[in-house]
């Protein structure tokens, strides 16, 4: 199922300068409908996922900057 998001994500390289961020992997993640649920909470740039058992987190990238 395509999903047609909202906004789009927050610039990475911009969230590393941050101090909370700066030793802060990125992971890029392609989610398909058997890895659970998303949806939008609190405010709008935020999105919680509620993760199923069938997630492989072994299918994770860490994303060079």
């Amino acid at each position: 199922m395509e999903y047609n998001w909202f906004e789009d994500l927050p610039d990475a390289k911009r969230l590393l300068k941050l101090p909370k961020f700066r030793k802060a992997n990125i992971v890029k993640i392609e989610l398909s409908e058997k890895d659970g649920k998303i949806k939008k909470t609190f405010r709008n740039s935020h999105y919680s996922w509620w993760r199923s058992s069938l997630f492989d987190v072994s299918q994770s990238k860490t994303v060079e900057l």
